[in-house]
């Protein structure tokens, strides 16, 4: 079975200025794409796996630009220059 990688989300905006999070909130572009509920922040520190088969459902999505700025998020925490 296929592996994906995930990235911890909550609404715990507390550490949100930290260069290991991407905050999405209203004031992003992709707020009403997101699925959020709430301004949450991507935790780019926090990483797991799961089998791709136990993901249920799909919230919402990134654009690419919002994908790079995670990539260049997770670098800190992955030890990637």
């Amino acid at each position: 079975m296929a592996n994906t990688i995930v990235a911890q989300v909550t609404s715990n905006n507390t550490r949100a200025h930290e260069d290991a999070q991407v905050l999405i909130n209203r004031d992003h572009p992709d707020w009403s794409v997101s699925g959020f509920g709430r301004p949450s922040v991507v935790n780019c520190s926090s990483l797991g796996y799961i089998k791709k088969q136990h993901i249920i459902r799909v919230i919402g999505s990134l654009s690419r630009l919002s994908m790079h700025e995670i990539d260049e998020c997770l670098k800190a925490p992955l030890g990637i220059a």
